[in-house]
């Protein structure tokens, strides 16, 4: 069984990166930032880790939890037979 940390912190994590995407995003849009050029960067790379975010969940990572939630439900294989 996991633990409530474990659980929550990829969630949270993943929250946050949105959220800060999305405000990142609108002070572009808004023009609350004199140099758009350096927000520019930081949308970038903010960009690169919601994408990161979204292969997590929907990538190979997802993939492998159900795949290692179904091998924990089997039962156990007797090598010597």
């Amino acid at each position: 069984m996991q633990s409530f940390s474990s659980k929550w912190a990829p969630i949270t994590v993943s929250v946050l990166v949105i959220i800060i995407f999305g405000i990142a995003l609108c002070m572009l849009a808004f023009r609350l930032v004199p140099d758009a050029t350096s927000m520019h960067d930081v949308l970038v790379a903010l960009l690169a880790q919601v994408q990161a975010v979204i292969s997590y969940w929907l990538g190979s990572s997802a993939g492998s939890k159900a795949k290692d939630a179904i091998i924990a439900q089997s039962p156990p294989v007797n090598p010597a037979g």
